[in-house]
């Protein structure tokens, strides 16, 4: 996404595994977090979802928040069939130790905990477009966004 700077190679591989560099991690994640477009960012589980995180804490430890649906972008068919309607509300979180960070070639940044099964994607640019699909109903356009790969360096 244009306007958005990709940290040198050097960080990127540091933040990219875990456990490990959490200062650093909570360093380059903190302004971003901060100017999150209405609380609002793309949460990545069995579910895609655009949510409002109108309580989100984050901090040099981790983050944390509850978090409510504000459009469910992609339902696993699995997850239909065998759990019901998925949840609308709930909470999360994780500890910066344990989290990845990652890049897409357009400099999307990638918030991860595997032990947890969750990613965040909160820049607001990308949450902006995201929104801007589904107000529209193109989940396809929007979901493109999303899936690009992350890029991590060898």
């Amino acid at each position: 996404m244009k306007n958005l700077k990709r940290p040198d190679h050097m960080i990127r591989s540091r933040v990219q595994g875990m456990p490990g560099e959490a200062t650093l991690k909570f360093e380059i994640v903190e302004p971003i977090l901060r100017s999150l477009h209405t609380n609002r960012l793309v949460f990545w589980s069995r579910t895609i979802e655009l949510v409002e995180a109108p309580d989100l804490v984050f901090d040099c430890n981790g983050i944390r928040g509850n978090l409510k649906v504000v459009r469910f972008l992609y339902i696993q068919c699995f997850v239909r069939d065998i759990g019901g309607p998925p949840w609308t509300e709930w909470h999360f979180g994780g500890d910066w130790e344990h989290s990845m960070l990652s890049w897409s070639e357009d400099s999307v940044l990638s918030i991860t905990a595997p032990y947890c099964g969750w990613t965040i994607l909160p820049q607001t640019e990308l949450v902006e477009a995201v929104e801007s699909f589904a107000e529209k109903d193109d989940m396809e356009s929007a979901l493109t966004l999303i899936r690009k790969p992350a890029y991590y360096d060898p």
